[in-house]
């Protein structure tokens, strides 16, 4: 790779992390179209600018997915957080912890979606994982756990 085409790339990412961060913004203020769209933006200038950056791309589907999740729009919310994990489990670099987010946004969709056995399934993924890496007694196990909890008191 020459220095242009690294630094093309750089510029890149920094486009891809500062628009990454505008999506946040406007859906924390309910701004669900412009984050939208700009999420989606952000996943076209991975292909551009890091187009074998795998776990970006999954990453970048993932907060799409979650952007779905916030619209409503939970068939398209479910099909992309699934994409976004199956390219997880193949990319380079994935960590056990990208993983867990990964099945804890799934499990939101699903409960969303009122399959709540499907994203009990999902939120246990989660927690084995987080329980293994962090220990039974982690911030994100408990806050598995509380959801599970919320989950299964649904389910009666």
């Amino acid at each position: 790779m020459t220095n242009t085409e690294t630094t093309t790339e750089n510029e890149g990412l920094q486009q891809i992390t500062q628009l990454q961060q505008r999506a946040v913004e406007f859906a924390e203020s309910g701004m669900m179209e412009e984050a939208l769209e700009a999420a989606m933006v952000c996943i076209g200038l991975q292909e551009d600018f890091a187009p074998d950056n795998m776990l970006l791309r999954a990453k970048l589907i993932q907060n799409a997915s979650r952007i779905l999740l916030y619209t409503g729009d939970m068939e398209q919310a479910e099909a992309i957080a699934n994409e976004g994990i199956e390219i997880m489990q193949t990319a380079q670099g994935t960590t056990a912890d990208d993983m867990a987010h990964a099945f804890l946004n799934l499990s939101s969709i699903l409960y969303t979606k009122k399959d709540l056995d499907n994203a009990a399934l999902v939120l246990m993924e989660a927690i084995n994982i987080w329980t293994n890496e962090k220990g039974h007694d982690s911030a994100e196990v408990a806050d598995c756990l509380g959801n599970l909890g919320r989950l299964r008191e649904e389910q009666g």
